[in-house]
């Protein structure tokens, strides 16, 4: 048994060396980085990061060392799958990947709503995740990292970063301007206001849509007003206004 468990520790690191090394990126230029994590959205952009990361520190470690990392993790790590009671607790931890421990706020509810249930095409919807993510970077960082980009085309095409915080006052003041009523900031309870902004937004465009749609005689078939053409109307008027 003893020599069986020899060959296949030898089988193992001589697969192991036969692999393509994975640890170039440090090789990489800084424009040459750039250019590799342009056209990556923001969550495959931090995958790729934390591969990276792990992958240089996995270089450090000797052969036998990598085999018993393996050995723990298959036997002594383990994954928690959750099945919500609800869809508010599910957007909960969603929403709080990712945030380093920082609590849910409702604006982050808000996004789940507009990106996921209100958007029909699952492309439309992570594009829009994506965008909202863009809009809500700190200022100070997304001009950071518009320096660092030297792709000027794809910087135009993002949307100005304001911050959560502006995209969260600015909520509140358009939902409160629409459904003619003062909506206050109270423990995550505004983002059933917010969804009622933007039940009514979607029904009033659809309604319009349809008026239009009907003038025109046209036999293609109607595409509904949905969560990420709302984002986009927001995007463009109120939200970098406010800020």
């Amino acid at each position: 048994d003893d020599d069986d468990d020899e060959e296949e520790d030898t089988t193992t690191v001589t697969a192991a060396a036969s692999l393509p090394p994975t640890n170039t990126w440090s090789k990489l230029t800084p424009k040459q980085k750039s250019h590799l994590l342009t056209p990556l959205s923001n969550a495959n952009t931090r995958i790729y990061h934390n591969f990276v990361h792990l992958t240089k520190r996995l270089s450090l470690l000797t052969t036998r060392e990598r085999l018993r990392l393996l050995d723990y993790i298959v036997e002594r790590v383990h994954l928690l799958v959750c099945i919500p009671e609800t869809s508010r607790i599910a957007r909960n931890i969603v929403m709080s990947q990712g945030r380093k421990g920082m609590d849910n706020e409702a604006v982050d509810d808000f996004k789940g709503l507009v990106c996921f249930r209100y958007t029909l095409d699952e492309d439309d919807m992570y594009q829009t995740f994506d965008q909202w993510d863009e809009l809500a970077a700190e200022p100070a960082a997304a001009i950071s990292s518009s320096i660092t980009n030297d792709s000027s085309s794809s910087s135009l095409s993002k949307p100005i970063a304001v911050g959560r915080d502006i995209i969260s006052s600015a909520c509140l003041l358009r939902a409160s301007a629409a459904l003619r009523t003062k909506i206050r900031s109270r423990g995550g309870d505004e983002v059933y206001e917010w969804e009622r902004w933007l039940r009514q937004e979607l029904w009033l465009q659809n309604q319009l849509l349809a008026k239009q749609h009907e003038k025109s005689k046209s036999t293609t078939p109607l595409q509904p007003w949905q969560g990420k053409d709302f984002f986009a109307k927001k995007d463009s008027t109120s939200l970098n206004r406010l800020a």
